[in-house]
């Protein structure tokens, strides 16, 4: 079945209000997957501890290279019924508007994103797990800090992916990958040290 893929991201808004993840989030995240129907899939992503959510908004961190730190983050299901989806790490960039945008899904990252592990045994293998209805879930996860990691902010997020196919006017099937994260800024301590490498150089006579 030929397939268009496209990423939607959801912003913190009402439960059923679609807006774009890009903006800053002043309050947990809402994501309600594309659908016709009168309720559509929505939940939630936010920091938490053992006592429940606080007033984190995103994650902010701090940890020393070669060193672990640990945390947890929440996954709200507002829903009527059970949502399946996948959780992983993702490292996050500047869009061409400025605004903050995260890897797609299929994009393996090499950062932040690389470094964190959920938890495994609170997830399948591939990452996919299901929020019962009208439930909440809190899955800790770890960040593994390189020994070598560059001091300063590493930037990434905790991703929740819901795809969908869809039909669209024309008959093409589209595979809507409906997606909601919570924030990661990591800072890493220690000095910069300015230098300069060149490359690739070469020679030629004429």
């Amino acid at each position: 079945m030929p397939t268009t893929s496209r990423r939607h991201f959801f912003a913190p808004a009402l439960a059923l209000a679609v807006a774009a993840l890009l903006s800053s989030f002043a309050a947990p995240a809402v994501a309600a997957t594309p659908s016709d129907e009168a309720e559509p899939t929505t939940w939630q992503v936010q920091p938490t501890g053992p006592d429940g959510p606080g007033q984190r908004a995103y994650f902010v961190l701090e940890a020393d290279p070669g060193t672990t730190v640990h945390d947890m983050v929440a996954i709200t299901n507002l829903s009527q019924r059970d949502v399946t989806m996948r959780v992983f790490a993702s490292d996050a960039f500047n869009a061409v508007s400025g605004e903050f945008d995260l890897l797609a899904t299929a994009e393996s990252p090499a950062d932040v994103g690389a470094w964190t592990t959920i938890d495994p045994a609170s997830v399948a293998a591939d990452g996919m797990i299901t929020i019962p209805a009208r439930s909440r879930l809190s899955l800790p996860f770890s960040i593994e800090v390189p020994a070598n990691a560059t001091p300063g902010d590493h930037v990434g997020g905790i991703v929740t992916s819901v795809p969908t196919v869809r039909t669209a006017e024309n008959g093409e099937q589209v595979l809507v990958d409906a997606r909601v994260a919570a924030r990661v800024y990591l800072a890493v301590p220690g000095d910069l040290v300015p230098r300069l490498q060149v490359g690739d150089v070469r020679a030629e006579r004429t």
